[in-house]
């Protein structure tokens, strides 16, 4: 995930977690500018099983 053209986590740009049956906590403090955009990229790496999958983010210390 990251925000703008920041990416954030995994540390190396352009690789992904696989996850099988869990639900995980990716503690960040990232700074981001007021009206940038959050994004998370997301595959199905198995291809055979449909999964369902959010992305929850909460921000904290919002400056107006």
């Amino acid at each position: 995930f990251g925000h703008g053209e920041v990416w954030v986590f995994p540390s190396e740009i352009d690789t992904f977690i696989s996850l099988n049956d869990a639900t995980p906590v990716f503690p960040s403090n990232e700074p981001v500018e007021k009206g940038e955009h959050l994004w998370a990229e997301i595959q199905n790496a198995d291809g055979a099983n449909p999964h369902s999958i959010a992305v929850i983010v909460t921000v904290v210390g919002v400056e107006v």
